[in-house]
């Protein structure tokens, strides 16, 4: 069985891809690297404005790279390759 569910996006600004950006950069070894899944998985999460996810409770899931991270493996590619093609 399926659900049927609505995400809605905001345009991001300057500001806010700078912080997600700067978050994806790691120091190893005293060398920057950056981390293009984390940075994926951020992007997206801060760019939706809301969804109707909910809970086994019934509440609304809140918009967080940890509840995307906590989504199956099927479902979060989905949405990250689907975000990809229509707004990134």
């Amino acid at each position: 069985m399926f659900e049927k569910h609505v995400i809605t996006f905001k345009k991001m600004n300057y500001g806010t891809m700078k912080k997600i950006q700067n978050a994806c950069m790691q120091d190893v070894d005293g060398k920057f690297t950056f981390n293009p899944l984390k940075f994926r998985s951020e992007r997206f999460a801060n760019s939706i404005k809301q969804w109707t996810f909910k809970d086994s409770s019934g509440n609304l899931v809140p918009i967080s790279s940890q509840a995307i991270d906590n989504m199956s493996n099927n479902v979060a590619n989905f949405l990250l390759d689907l975000y990809d093609k229509k707004i990134g």
